[in-house]
């Protein structure tokens, strides 16, 4: 690995990278313990399949600098990691401040899922019962089921428009009422709720373990809870309701055992009661945006130890950071609320340029929805589709030529130098992504070795001698942009090679382009003979040839460029090389 002598050799300033060697030092101690302790019976652990990541969970006990290995909670071989995300509250349609939540969360599953190659069962949880469900249907004059139909079907239709993955399980709170019942049941068995006139509330002071494990309570005088028109029934400031009466008979409700009327369960113990009966006395990740953080996951973990009657329930608790406009909080109240299809209707961001702008910014950091933000994100999108566009063509156009055997200690060393700058930048991937997942620097990394990229196959094409031209030079590269486009893939972003519109390496339309193309530069080089004496008649078919190159190929969406060396490159245009054309 990268701590043997050979690799040293081959690539001493890899070991310059303090991070970078650190890191290889882990990896290789990682891989040292597996050896030390494999066992033939234990050939299926999973844990011999992936490198671990390490991760910042949202506990004030871990620290604000703490990581922690993200691992399998066992060791069997049908182990997977069992993950819920809180889902929304189906009122309304879904924002650009939910679409960088569950965009980057679908980031987050991807990495793990098919870098890491973990095996996670993710679940969401759909609140389709609650207060703004009710209002929504009376201002609407409908019934609440046809307003939590109609935006939770919205809510999928926006996700997949955004290239989110569905999850495993689809948990609405409506179709668990019975689980949430022996849920509530059982905490009050164990005096740790108690029921009053106005409903069932959970009992702070009894829980065995700190209440404030993710934000520190400071005073007793601050009301915990939403639920402000219960106060007057809680014995502790703190306490939340767990089951609360009807108020009016045009509210949905269920009878229970605690009171004559009917009644409906309280926001926080939804999600605790359907993860239990999902997941078990266990679950490895939670996660939501930040505004989720305090109080509802911190009465979701105190509800589930009490339940559980164990200090710890969830291993690893992750959250989203707010996402703002013009420095404020993203509000309807403010009208600064853009929805996920505005953003894309209006074409101020496509679904790619916004993951694009969801990886440029660490999953926990707040990030400002600006026009500066948006930029970066467009223009970051379009080199990378730049550099693909570039590639595909390169790669197409020599994929089937002979060239030379590389023999030149000069040319070697040249190669090797190639080879050691993509295993740096392979280390420094790796080491980002496992030190809590920082795309952000991932990025960086790859528009640093995108110009890379241009400059050696820059260097390629200015070389009239064919002296650099050699079958390794050209596997370097090669090797180089599958890397890229397998983390794309990872990311979830495909890029247009690998689309159906960006044509694939042996669509029917690059051959006839490759055909128009090569005849047209031997037409050109038979015309540069100087013996052919009839100058109208070589004018007029280079005209022609011009024609096709500048008129009929990007009338195909095809940009040709003739080189000095009488050799050729083209590649299909972007959106934006379209757009400036028809503006010239």
């Amino acid at each position: 690995m990268y701590g043997c002598t050979t690799t040293r050799r081959l690539y001493p300033s890899l070991f310059h990278l303090p991070k970078v060697r650190h890191f290889a030092k882990k990896v290789c101690a990682q891989l040292r313990n597996l050896v030390s302790k494999q066992d033939v019976t234990d050939s299926h652990s999973p844990s011999r399949y992936h490198l671990q990541p390490f991760i910042r969970s949202s506990l004030v006990e871990s620290g604000t600098e703490h990581l922690q290995p993200l691992c399998y909670a066992s060791d069997i071989s049908s182990s997977y990691l069992s993950w819920y995300i809180c889902g929304p509250t189906v009122y309304d349609e879904a924002h650009i401040g939910h679409a960088r939540t569950y965009v980057t969360f679908d980031i987050i599953r991807r990495i793990l899922e098919d870098y890491f190659h973990f095996r996670v069962f993710l679940a969401m949880g759909i609140t389709d019962i609650d207060d703004k469900i009710i209002n929504k249907a009376r201002e609407n004059q409908t019934t609440v089921l046809d307003i939590a139909s109609k935006y939770t079907i919205q809510f999928f239709r926006d996700m997949k428009a955004l290239g989110v993955r569905s999850p495993d399980a689809i948990l609405a709170v409506s179709q668990h009422i019975p689980t949430i019942i022996l849920f509530i049941q059982k905490l009050i068995d164990h005096e740790m709720a108690y029921v009053t006139e106005s409903g069932v509330y959970f009992a702070v002071d009894r829980l065995p373990y700190r209440y404030g494990r993710f934000r520190r309570i400071e005073s007793q005088c601050t009301s915990w809870d939403q639920e402000s028109d219960y106060l007057q029934d809680k014995r502790d400031i703190r306490d939340f309701v767990l089951w609360k009466r009807c108020s009016s008979e045009d509210e949905p409700g269920w009878e229970s055992p605690w009171m004559t009327c009917k009644g409906r369960p309280g926001w926080h113990v939804e999600c605790s009661a359907m993860i239990n009966a999902l997941f078990g006395s266990e679950l490895d990740i939670h996660s939501g945006g930040i505004d989720l953080l305090f109080p509802h996951h911190e009465n979701e973990l105190a509800q589930c130890c009490a339940y559980l009657e164990k200090e710890n329930w969830c291993r690893y608790w992750l959250h989203t950071g707010h996402l703002s406009i013009a420095g404020r909080k993203m509000s309807k109240s403010l009208k600064n609320f853009v929805t996920i299809q505005e953003m894309l209707s209006n074409q101020e961001m496509s679904a790619k340029e916004f993951r694009m702008f969801c990886l440029l910014h660490h999953y926990q950091s707040p990030v400002e929805y600006g026009k500066e933000e948006i930029e970066e994100a467009k223009q970051t999108w379009k080199r990378l589709v730049e550099l693909d566009q570039r590639c595909h063509c390169f790669f197409h156009q020599h994929e089937h030529l002979e060239y030379a055997i590389s023999v030149s200690p000069t040319t070697i060393a040249t190669e090797m130098s190639y080879k050691q700058q993509i295993v740096e930048w392979k280390a420094q991937i790796a080491y980002n992504l496992s030190m809590n997942l920082n795309t952000p620097l991932v990025i960086q990394t790859l528009l640093v070795q995108c110009r890379h990229m241009h400059r050696w196959m820059d260097e390629w094409e200015n070389d009239t001698n064919n002296r650099i031209k050699t079958i390794t030079r050209l596997g370097i590269l090669r090797d180089a942009y599958r890397y890229i486009h397998k983390l794309f893939d990872i990311f979830g972003l495909e890029l247009p090679s690998h689309s159906d519109k960006g044509k694939s390496y042996h669509s029917r339309d690059d051959e006839w382009i490759e055909i128009i193309a090569k005849f047209r530069q031997r037409l050109r080089t038979v015309l540069k003979d100087k013996t052919i004496e009839d100058q109208q008649l070589r004018k007029r078919i280079f005209d022609i040839c011009d024609v096709i190159r500048d008129e009929e190929l990007k009338r195909m969406n095809t940009q040709l460029k003739d080189n000095k060396d009488d050799s050729y490159q083209w590649h299909y245009m972007s959106n934006h090389e379209n757009n400036s054309n028809k503006v010239s």
